[in-house]
């Protein structure tokens, strides 16, 4: 199966932090205003005002914890530019993302 060598570890984290999770992923979910497919995975444009750059950090941190095959970086542009979320991974990694993600 595509995607089948990465794995979350739903045990790392706990109840509340799974709870805080799943705001903060819905949160991001909603500001994604563009999608760019990279050579080893995606980055996302963020609308402005939508979730804050502590929330994305939050949520990059707890990511960490469960999927730590991850490559994060967030690039905050100068003159309130847009804030950019980039995921990358080794070989594979690509089809676990639109599965768990839902990158189209």
């Amino acid at each position: 199966m595509e995607g089948a060598d990465f794995c979350c570890d739903i045990k790392a984290m706990n109840k509340v932090e799974r709870e805080r999770y799943e705001v903060l992923r819905e949160r991001l979910e909603s500001a994604i205003e563009e999608t760019k497919e990279l050579e080893s995975g995606y980055a996302f444009r963020l609308r402005s005002g939508t979730v804050s750059l502590m929330e994305v950090a939050e949520w990059v941190e707890k990511e960490h914890k469960c999927c730590p095959f991850f490559d994060f970086e967030i690039a905050v542009n100068r003159n309130d530019g847009p804030v950019w979320l980039t995921l990358r991974g080794s070989e594979g990694v690509k089809p676990f993302m639109r599965m768990e993600f839902g990158v189209r």
